[in-house]
């Protein structure tokens, strides 16, 4: 069990989750059952942890729809670190009035994964600074999660949708103009 489950078992808890987090009506959320598998329904899996620790937001801000659409991984296979990052880089933009993209952030950072292939994480490159600082070095408790229906994409980003089943590797991201071995680990 994930270390906020409790925020969520209940309808009370949910609704006030919901309140909390500013989820809105016309996004659904199904907390899925222990030891559920975060693919193969038509829903679209979201970890409890990504959006308590994470940051994430419904409707997704377009940053974080552009990086899951470009890498065709499932929204369960994300860190919760990278979304920090990239959630960072949003609130940047909008609080500075600038416009770093997922271009900027893949210049400092690579796709790292975990040795099975199932997570991935946004790693800082050598000789490159962060630019989120202040996360944590693991992650941890993120078994928890959501099956999301709804209005939960941004509309502002056009292309794929994100993808609800199991992913693989970076392949995607060469759709930048950048070899793999830039991107990949």
């Amino acid at each position: 069990m994930g270390k906020f489950r409790f925020l969520v078992e209940t309808p009370a808890a949910l609704a006030a989750f919901r309140e909390e987090y500013g989820i809105p009506a016309d996004v659904h959320l199904e907390l899925a059952e222990e030891e559920t598998t975060p693919w193969g329904r038509e829903e679209c899996p979201f970890t409890v942890l990504s959006i308590v620790e994470g940051g994430l937001r419904f409707p997704l801000n377009p940053l974080i729809t552009e990086f899951l659409r470009r890498t065709g991984l499932a929204p369960t296979q994300v860190s919760t670190n990278t979304y920090r990052i990239i959630n960072g880089v949003h609130e940047l933009n909008n609080r500075l009035g600038i416009n770093l993209g997922l271009a900027e952030i893949l210049r400092q950072y690579t796709m790292g994964h975990t040795g099975d292939g199932l997570a991935y994480y946004l790693k800082i490159r050598p000789g490159k600074e962060k630019i989120i600082t202040g996360t944590p070095d693991k992650d941890m408790h993120d078994d928890d999660f959501f099956w999301v229906s709804g209005n939960y994409e941004t509309a502002e980003v056009p292309g794929w949708f994100i993808n609800k089943g199991f992913g693989s590797s970076c392949k995607p991201l060469n759709l930048l103009g950048w070899p793999n071995s830039l991107l990949c680990d």
